[in-house]
């Protein structure tokens, strides 16, 4: 979750200012912060490195989460315009979908979501358009991304 929240972050601001260097960011954050998310990056790098040996070598596809596919997403559409509404959108479906294997996403699991958002009194079109966003995801790791390393 750390990823997904330190990209939607730095979408944020990408789209607000400058771009901050590493020393910047080491001055904001502090020499152990800084060592401690490269440890974190670290991890998830092998992980990554794991996951494309296992594809080669015996043809296991990995399983992804939401997620992932999400941040894929945002990073791959930075072009767009409104790529802030939909990193917000992303952020707000993650404690729903977010740690659920791309496979096991349906109308069951996006349930708990339109039932919360409906509660709290959101038209149908906005969650119309978060489900769409969903599809759209779902539909590129589908189709396009299967066989690509996210």
């Amino acid at each position: 979750m750390l990823i997904f929240e330190m990209l939607i972050s730095c979408l944020r601001r990408v789209r607000a200012g400058p771009r901050v260097n590493s020393d910047q960011l080491s001055s904001v954050l502090g020499d152990d912060e800084v060592e401690d998310e490269y440890e974190k990056a670290e991890h998830v790098l092998i992980k990554k490195l794991s996951e494309i040996k296992d594809a080669q070598k015996l043809g296991i596809r990995p399983e992804r989460v939401f997620r992932e596919a999400a941040a894929k997403f945002l990073v791959q559409n930075m072009h767009l315009s409104t790529i802030g509404d939909i990193a917000i959108t992303f952020e707000q479906l993650d404690p729903y979908i977010g740690h659920v294997l791309l496979k096991s996403i349906h109308d069951g699991t996006l349930a708990p979501f339109i039932a919360d958002w409906k509660a709290r009194g959101l038209s149908h079109r906005t969650i119309n358009i978060a489900i769409a966003r969903v599809r759209r995801v779902l539909r590129l790791a589908a189709m396009k991304w299967r066989d690509e390393q996210i």
